[in-house]
């Protein structure tokens, strides 16, 4: 049984809490004085004297956090033991407060957007005054009719103070009969405000709650302090970050004016003139990469198209399928059904009765921009896109080898053809594998077709290739800094080192930019104002309707006009000629694949827009994976403090 009791008394022994045998830490502030002086030089210096009851435990280290939210910095940095009147000593890094040898002497460093401020002693069961003393920079506000001191004196002490105040000192020729000033706090206890003497404002308010924060707002006439002096010791202070930002400015401006007297001044004809047919005979792809120095979406449904109008794909619209059919009748009673609630809304708000409307409004009106937004950006326009068309390219003869094609070309149908005969955009779309497959050949693909319009052209001083080594660098400039940031063999939080990193990317950037962006020579230059005027020609071809505009020429200029963005206008000049689809196109109804028309006859703008749009949105997605007044703790300043 003794034995029994034993056990049973060591097995609640250990299961007491450790703070039974060591005192609970237990402290508040009777008061937290603060004094604000402000200096002509537009800083101000501020001495809070914060008075410690440490009611239970032993403690050996205070802290005060300073935001510097709104504020340039802190600086001069005192701590003075109240009680003797002596300084601690400074310590440049953070100490064991359990040390004895660490006893007397602070720290300060920054952290999270605050200044920290750390000191060290052995108090237990006592009353103890600390004073911090700090200056502040960029803490005043300078407006038109006066300048504003908005400051935070507390705002997360998680402690309760008995009682708050500051006092704010003006140079001896301030005016106070002028000023407006105010103090805030979230809880109701009142705040006295009161006027001392001829340059000082007393704010008072007792029992601050845990985190609650107190505000004080002052505005006073201009001319008190120096706004020049502000910004001299602004730049002073940051001298390393202006410089940056003067370094960068530097750098856009004269790639700007690079750009301006190696591309454009002086350049060309400066007159585009109308040409009636594609200059040099170049194929689509090549004349955009000649004209916008890259290729975009457009390329390959431009390509397509040229491929089968050549003789050597042909083009089929799917069917649509029950699947499809149903999404399709679903997008219509989803579209009819947002509309429906549009005008009830209307008609509801109208007459009364909109409170009903309450609990659904939101939804269905984000819903209602979702669906305006998404359909607004295809460019076929608001009906198609509910009904969408999906195609699909048929071989129709050999490429390889075929001296008529670029070899961009056969590389370009080698790919479409990667899976048989045929290509579906409607399986591309449903099979995630063959979308990273069709994805990474095009990337590849993409840098042929730059090789080989430099190649065949040059019309490049700078060859169009060279213009992923440009982007490679400028993405490998932010890692390199990156890992010699991890390394700290440079800190951006320096002023020098993030000075002289500015300076080395704006220095690379122009670097690259100058040896490594395409650039036109005069003769590519000369060539890209005669496809200009090819796109001028095609733009404005409804005025020659009448004048030599057949079906052949439609079909053979349609991929260009797909590379301008400008199939629509294009198109249009062929409306009303009732034209029959094209040899290498099929639909198993001509009427519907058109979009507007009737019958067996074709709509050169219903095709022109459908197609372009669902071949650019299926290469797109290839690259893709699916899926006044003031307020308490308003002002600048404040943090919090405490004891441990």
């Amino acid at each position: 049984m003794k034995k029994l009791s034993i056990i049973t008394a060591l097995f609640l022994f250990l299961l007491l809490p450790n703070n039974s045998f060591a005192q609970q830490q237990v402290y508040s502030y009777d008061a937290i004085n603060t004094t604000i002086t402000v200096n002509a030089d537009a800083t101000f210096t501020v001495e809070e004297q914060q008075l410690f009851n440490y009611e239970a435990g032993t403690f050996h280290q205070g802290w005060r956090a300073i935001s510097l939210d709104k504020i340039s910095r802190i600086t001069d940095v005192q701590v003075i033991d109240g009680a003797t009147g002596q300084p601690l000593q400074h310590s440049s890094q953070r100490l064991n407060k359990t040390d004895p040898d660490s006893w007397g002497k602070y720290t300060e460093y920054r952290q999270d957007g605050n200044v920290n401020i750390e000191w060290y002693y052995d108090l237990a069961n006592t009353k103890h005054l600390w004073v911090l003393r700090y200056v502040v920079h960029g803490g005043f506000s300078f407006y038109k009719e006066n300048d504003r001191l908005y400051w935070n004196a507390l705002t997360d002490y998680s402690s309760p103070i008995r009682l708050a105040s500051v006092k704010v000192l003006f140079p001896e020729n301030a005016d106070l009969s002028s000023m407006q000033f105010d103090a805030y706090r979230e809880d109701s206890y009142a705040i006295n405000k009161i006027v001392q003497g001829n340059n000082s404002i007393y704010f008072e308010t007792p029992f601050i709650q845990p985190y609650e924060a107190f505000t004080i707002d002052i505005a006073f006439p201009k001319g008190i302090i120096s706004e020049s002096a502000f910004w001299k010791e602004w730049l002073a202070a940051y001298w390393g970050y202006a410089g940056s930002a003067l370094a960068a400015v530097f750098g856009i401006v004269f790639l700007v004016f690079y750009w301006y007297r190696t591309e454009r001044y002086g350049k060309g004809r400066g007159v585009i003139i109308a040409q009636y047919e594609p200059p040099q005979q170049l194929r689509p792809a090549m004349a955009e990469v000649l004209v916008k120095e890259r290729i975009t979406e457009k390329a390959w449904p431009a390509t397509v198209i040229d491929l089968a109008v050549r003789g050597y794909i042909s083009i089929k619209e799917e069917p649509l399928d029950k699947l499809d059919a149903i999404a399709a009748v679903l997008r219509v009673v989803i579209l009819l059904g947002v509309a429906g609630f549009v005008l009830f809304t209307i008609f509801a708000f109208w007459s009364g009765y909109y409170e009903m409307l309450y609990p659904v409004l939101l939804p269905v009106t984000l819903f209602t921009v979702v669906v305006i937004v998404k359909l607004g950006r295809k460019k076929s326009g608001f009906i198609e896109p509910l009904i969408p068309k999906s195609y699909v390219l048929e071989k129709i003869k050999e490429y390889e080898n075929e001296p008529n094609l670029e070899e961009y070309e056969q590389n370009f149908l080698k790919i479409m053809f990667t899976w048989g005969s045929t290509f579906s955009l409607k399986e591309i779309k449903g099979s995630a594998m063959k979308r990273q497959i069709l994805t990474k050949a095009l990337s590849e693909l993409k840098q042929d077709l730059y090789a080989e319009t430099d190649k065949d052209t040059k019309a490049f001083d700078n060859k169009v290739s060279g213009g992923k080594y440009f982007l490679v660098v400028l993405f490998m400039l932010p890692f390199v800094f990156a890992i010699l940031a991890s390394m700290q063999i440079i800190n951006l939080q320096n002023q020098l080192d993030a000075f002289f990193v500015t300076c080395v990317v704006v220095l690379v950037g122009i670097i690259a930019f100058i040896k490594f962006e395409p650039r036109l020579s005069h003769e590519g230059y000369l060539l890209k104002e005669d496809w200009l005027g090819f796109k001028l020609y095609l733009e404005t071809a409804e005025k020659y309707r009448m004048q030599n505009l057949t079906p052949d020429i439609f079909e053979k200029y349609l991929p260009y006009a797909i590379i301008f963005g400008i199939e629509k206008k294009w198109a249009k000049s062929f409306e009303g000629m009732h034209m029959q689809p094209p040899s290498w196109y099929g639909s198993s109804s001509v009427g519907m694949a058109a979009g507007i028309s009737s019958g067996a006859s074709f709509s050169p703008v219903g095709f022109s827009s459908s197609f372009s749009s669902s071949f650019s949105s299926a290469f797109a997605s290839a690259g893709g994976v699916g899926g006044g007044g003031g307020s308490a703790g308003g002002g600048g300043g404040g943090g919090g403090g405490g004891a441990s």
